[in-house]
């Protein structure tokens, strides 16, 4: 539901940020269920230590070709099962997903206040098997972050994470979203890596 109501809500930019008013309550009457399995590496306590990336492995970057993809601590091969450690999810019947690293995703939605840049850890968000009236709470809940504790709303957080989708060719438009563009709508998998990069802002 989020990535439908960010993309597919593109026809509409004249209406201003009201299209996303219409496109949530568009998408909650649609009701559209999708099928796709989500597994996550489950945290302990030494995952809650977030080591800076560069001082991990700058050896392995050290005089390496430009381009060289960063050194992940937790995925798998991409082709390969996760592993046993894992906690997998399967259901046909997903309704909507979020996950964040910041508290704010939108000027004027907070669906994790819990949440900071730095600590390391994506905060996960997700519905299933649950009714319009659960729905539209979920989504207003995202403004001021009562999303996350709403009974109908399942909730966790991880260090890294992978995402399959299963419905591919039930028809109809589906996407996945990564800070509000449209990425391919396949197997994505992904994982926070501690400062691996320095923004500046003036």
């Amino acid at each position: 539901l989020m990535s439908f109501l960010d993309i597919d809500s593109e026809r509409a930019r004249f209406l201003g940020g009201f299209r996303f008013t219409v496109w949530a309550i568009l998408g909650i009457i649609l009701r559209r269920k999708y099928r796709g399995v989500l597994s996550y590496k489950e945290m302990d306590e030494e995952d809650k230590i977030l080591e800076k990336y560069w001082d991990i492995n700058s050896d392995y970057h050290a005089g390496s070709q430009e381009g060289l993809a960063p050194r992940t601590e937790f995925l798998p091969d991409q082709n390969e099962s996760v592993p046993g450690d894992w906690k997998t999810i399967e259901d046909k019947s997903f309704l909507s997903l979020l996950g964040v690293n910041v508290p704010w995703i939108a000027t004027d939605a907070n669906p994790r206040p819990d949440s900071s840049l730095d600590d390391g850890v994506f905060r996960m968000m997700y519905q299933r098997k649950r009714g319009r009236f659960d729905m539209a709470r979920f989504m207003l809940g995202i403004e001021d972050g009562t999303g996350m504790n709403l009974k109908s709303a399942e909730t966790f957080s991880t260090r890294a994470l992978r995402l399959e989708p299963k419905d591919k060719k039930l028809g109809g438009s589906r996407y996945i979203c990564i800070d509000g563009e449209a990425v391919e709508y396949t197997t994505l998998q992904m994982e926070l890596l501690g400062s691996f990069m320095k923004v500046f802002c003036f």
